[in-house]
Parts: C-alpha cells; structure tokens; sequence
C-alpha cells in the first residue's frame, strides 16, 4: 500500500503484532482460562513495530 492509502485508511490489512496468554479487554488475569489473545494492530505501524521488535531482539543476544 502506498503511504496515502495507510493514512486513510489503516486497518484495511490489520497484522498480528503479537499474543499475550490470559488477557482480556480490561486487564485482568481470567483464572485459569490458557487460550492465548492475538494482538492486532493496523497495517500501517505494522512493518516499522516488527522491525523494532527484531532490532530488539537482536541487541538482547549481544548483551
């Protein structure tokens, strides 16, 4: 997508940015409940947050 169309609209193609186990929309711990919640988040901070991610990844190995 060019970047006007990111703009404009954004979550056209929402990405997977990560999962967290026992979350809920407001926060708290469900019991023991193990179903892990996809975390979505909109194409257009998509490749920049992965990229930060592998970045951080990468440097946690050299420390």
């Amino acid at each position: 997508m060019a970047d006007k169309q990111t703009t404009e609209s954004p979550w056209d193609a929402p990405i997977i940015i990560g999962q967290q186990r026992n979350a809920t929309l407001f926060g708290f711990d469900q019991g023991k409940t193990r179903e892990p919640t996809l975390i979505i988040g909109p194409a257009r901070m998509g490749m920049s947050y992965l990229m930060r991610m592998n970045d951080a990844k990468t440097d946690d190995g050299y420390e």
